[in-house]
């Protein structure tokens, strides 16, 4: 007989590393009250710690694709505007 594996939700492997990077308790302990092997609590705890720092790597990313996608609009909107002047310009020669 096949031995069945629990699948964890994200929010659970989250709490659960948070609690073991808090070291308020120990690894032993976090595995026991919430029903895990102690290895499992470790993984999560060490893949929290080592992938931290993607978070503001994100943010700054994002906030600089953001603001080249502000200038690119604002490029557009000011040729566009100078479009509208030409044309305006154009409709009261011929008139």
């Amino acid at each position: 007989m096949s031995a069945k594996y629990k699948r964890r939700d994200p929010t659970f492997k989250l709490k659960v590393a948070l609690e073991a990077a808090k070291d308020l308790k120990q690894i032993k302990e976090i595995a026991r009250d919430y029903h895990i092997h102690p290895k499992q609590v470790s993984e999560w705890r060490d893949r929290l710690l080592e992938s931290a720092d993607l978070i503001y790597a994100m943010k700054s990313s994002r906030q600089s694709i953001e603001d080249s996608q502000i200038e690119q609009l604002k490029k557009i909107v000011g040729q566009q505007a100078l479009e509208m002047e030409w044309l305006k310009k154009k409709l009261q020669n011929s008139r």
